[in-house]
């Protein structure tokens, strides 16, 4: 990443100072309401919302899909509204040095052409937090579409992603005449039709009788790029006002796909930032190719908030016996922790998809692995609404399901370069959990289940804990995820940082006292989930110790998903495939 923030304005690239370059700016400066007045401000307003504040801490957490719309377009026009005062003082400076300025409502960034010169004098303001360059062009991330690992049984449960809506972000826009799709509103390109991206929103929500998507119910909302000038490669503020186009009210898409990436390096730029912004600002599930570069992943997979996605060959075959890890499946981790991407891996090798003209294609790509994903995000949104306010438990649902693993530890250890990180899905277990919501913080789940919780009333250093009931022997796996801070306040605007540290581990009871479970315990310092697996080792109570390790900046306020998979034998992947 090449940056300045208002301290250091490090190095310019160029010779002349009145060359003009492309930049992001971040806007410094306190939010005028925090999450917790926003919130209060919308539950004001509604009776259920305040109902739904009161019991899960989301205001939409409601299970009328209508009425969850109308309370977040009202929490969005809010946010809109208190980012336009912040990021004012900045425009109106550009804008009397004739400048034109791109803003990007709730975003405090704003991106604009700026000479070297301008750059460094803006360097200097204290309402500027961090100066990105952003000039490199994006390109897809071609290949492969997904078999769908187990998703048949899903849709033999009676769940196909009905009444769910996919955004699919890419480079132009999709084939309105394919039969298959089902497209609700489209943000038009001037790159017309595309193979590429009709080929992903195939993958993900094509109902075609044989080349069936993951949710072949849902309905997608066509966020296309213009690449005008650079055919196949958009810009990145083409890509982050897309995404707000997608997630901002009216549209407010729970589930996202992008199969597109800019920098395939090892820092975090401009895009990973905004992306992790916008996913926990409108509380969206964004999943994301990770690349195929077979090394680096691209932005904005680096991404806390963005659940990247890797690809595995499945070598044609339906046995998981002789699953690999894709050559081209970019896996290297950000520099600076421990945090390990990417999240989860799918079968991304000679898949095949309806493309543009209704016509099969076969090919190849991590751009493929993630539709997938994308896809059953919509299953369990399905199987339970209330999910798209949770996108945090949707991320540990599939992570804690991910039982195939694919190459090395099948859990996720700290400081390991990983390759597919909690597995390969497994959209049956991951139904499995999806369809027991509880809600008690002391009631046992007997069964598979997850839990939505907000962080606020646990001290630093304190637990929360969740409870559950196993039988010696069984094969037990928990995931957490929870938000990064893409807009840390203080003097520490040049990071999207993690400003919540969980840990997490398992306790029995042992009729006396809650003993540690052997192994079950995960304290990775720099990833927003955890993931403990074990076999239980008595019969009898269990819970679930989410340890708030650390807190910075003053951060009073986050949510954790928490999700619970139990399985009677520790299934072999053969067995796994034909699970009933």
């Amino acid at each position: 990443m090449v940056g300045w923030n208002r301290r250091s304005t490090g190095d310019c690239k160029r010779s002349t100072y009145d060359e003009v370059l492309p930049v992001a700016i971040w806007v410094a400066g306190e939010p005028q309401r925090s999450q917790e007045d926003l919130f209060a401000a919308v539950a004001a307003r509604h009776l259920e919302a305040q109902a739904a504040l009161s019991r899960s801490g989301k205001p939409w957490d409601v299970e009328d899909p209508e009425l969850a719309a109308r309370i977040k377009a009202e929490y969005n026009r809010l946010s809109a509204v208190d980012t336009a005062v912040r990021i004012e003082p900045l425009v109106t400076h550009l804008e009397r040095r004739g400048v034109e300025v791109t803003t990007y409502g709730a975003l405090p960034s704003v991106t604009a052409r700026l000479t070297k010169r301008q750059i460094l004098e803006l360097a200097q303001r204290d309402d500027v937090g961090m100066i990105y360059l952003i000039e490199e062009r994006g390109q897809e991330e071609t290949d492969v579409a997904i078999p769908t690992d187990l998703v048949p049984v899903v849709w033999d449960r009676g769940f196909d992603g009905s009444g769910v809506t996919i955004a699919i972000l890419e480079d132009g826009n999709i084939d309105p005449n394919v039969t298959c799709l089902d497209i609700s509103d489209t943000r038009n390109s001037p790159q017309g039709v595309q193979g590429h991206n009709t080929r992903v929103a195939s993958v993900a929500a094509c109902d075609h009788a044989t080349y069936r998507g993951v949710a072949p119910g849902a309905t997608l909302l066509d966020a296309g790029f213009d690449s005008t000038g650079w055919p196949g490669m958009a810009s990145q503020e083409e890509g982050v006002a897309a995404l707000r186009w997608a997630v901002e009210s009216p549209h407010t898409a729970p589930v996202v796909n992008i199969s597109y990436v800019w920098e395939t390096d090892n820092d975090l730029h401009w895009t990973d930032r905004a992306f992790d912004y916008w996913a926990r600002r409108e509380f969206a599930f964004i999943a994301q190719a990770a690349g195929n570069t077979g090394g680096s992943l691209g932005s904005p997979a680096k991404g806390w908030n963005v659940f990247a996605v890797g690809g595995t060959d499945d070598h044609n075959t339906v046995e998981w016996g002789d699953d690999t890890i894709a050559s081209f499946s970019a896996y290297i981790n950000p520099a600076g922790g421990d945090r390990e991407k990417p999240e989860i891996v799918a079968p991304a090798t000679n898949i095949t998809a309806i493309s543009s003209g209704n016509s099969p294609v076969t090919e190849s790509g991590t751009s493929y692995a993630a539709p997938q994903v994308a896809g059953l995000a919509a299953l369990l949104i399905d199987r339970d609404s209330t999910l798209s306010a949770w996108p945090e438990a949707s991320r540990a649902i599939i992570m804690a399901s991910a039982t195939h693993n694919i190459v090395g530890p099948t859990g996720i250890p700290t400081g390991q370069e990983l390759r597919d990180g909690a597995g390969a899905i497994n959209a049956a277990f991951a139904d499995d959990i999806a369809q027991n919501r509880n809600t008690s913080a002391t009631d046992p789940c007997e069964e598979s289940c997850w839990w939505g919780s907000g962080t606020s009333g646990v001290p630093e250093g304190d637990y929360l804990y969740r409870y559950f009931n196993a039988d010696a022997g069984q094969y037990i796996r928990v995931a957490i995820s929870w938000w990064s801070r893409a807009d840390s306040p203080g003097n520490n605007y040049s990071f999207d940082r993690l400003d919540t540290d969980l840990n997490l581990g398992v306790q029995y009871y042992n009729g006396s006292w809650w003993e540690w479970v052997s192994g079950a315990w995960s304290a990775s310092w720099d990833n927003n989930y955890e993931l403990v697996e074990f076999v239980a080792p008595e019969t009898g109570e269990y819970r679930i110790a989410i340890h708030k390790a650390h807190v910075y900046n003053n951060e009073t306020s986050n949510f954790v998903g928490i999700a619970l998979l139990k399985l009677y034998r520790v299934y072999l992947p053969a067995v796994m495939r034909n699970y009933p």
